[in-house]
């Protein structure tokens, strides 16, 4: 694409990220861990609320929920918690905003983070981001974004680990800009 095609690109998805007020949707999550040619599939529900709420919730093969909530993450399950603060703890501030940042679609716009291309194909934008950060770099090799053409929404997620390891995270049963429950992001 050229230089001029793909600022387009990144516009209308940064416009409709910027009119996402909340998002909630289902997710297939596949970890490919290249040193056991081994599959771990997990499912769960993820909500969006603007401005800097999040919840990742693991529903299969086990129960497990990472809340963000502005300054304040919380991990953890029934057996386990653990709350942090995003300002006393940069890689989880880091972490949460590049979480943040990729569903919404911000993290084209990020040049300072990241390298962004851009391919085309019939029914998606391909959207990689190279980070250019060295504490970025030691946690990935590369992120790849789809976004539907119809939406302008992200359908799927690839993050590429240094050691190969990948992780795919389909999106579906997607809605945006309807009321979620402020409880889902109460920090327990």
């Amino acid at each position: 694409m050229t230089q001029t095609q793909t600022q387009d690109v990144i516009k209308k998805i940064n416009t409709t990220a910027a009119e996402l007020k909340s998002m909630s949707c289902t997710f297939v999550q596949t970890k490919n861990l290249s040193m056991l040619n081994d599959k771990m599939v997990s499912k769960g529900q993820m909500y969006y609320s603007q401005p800097n709420k999040l919840r990742w919730e693991y529903t299969s093969p086990y129960n497990y929920i990472f809340i963000f909530n502005e300054t304040k993450v919380y991990v953890g399950n029934k057996s386990k918690k653990d709350v942090i603060d995003t300002n006393s703890n940069k890689v989880f501030k880091e972490i949460a905003r590049i979480m943040m940042n990729t569903v919404t679609g911000k993290a084209l716009s990020n040049t300072a983070d990241f390298s962004v291309s851009v391919a085309d194909a019939p029914n998606f934008w391909e959207i990689t981001l190279v980070p250019k950060k060295k504490d970025l770099k030691q946690m990935f090799s590369k992120i790849e974004m789809y976004f539907n053409k119809t939406n302008n929404m992200i359908s799927e997620l690839n993050i590429i680990e240094k050691n190969n390891d990948k992780t795919n995270i389909k999106f579906s049963n997607i809605s945006t800009n309807k009321a979620i429950d402020a409880s889902l992001f109460a920090i327990p």
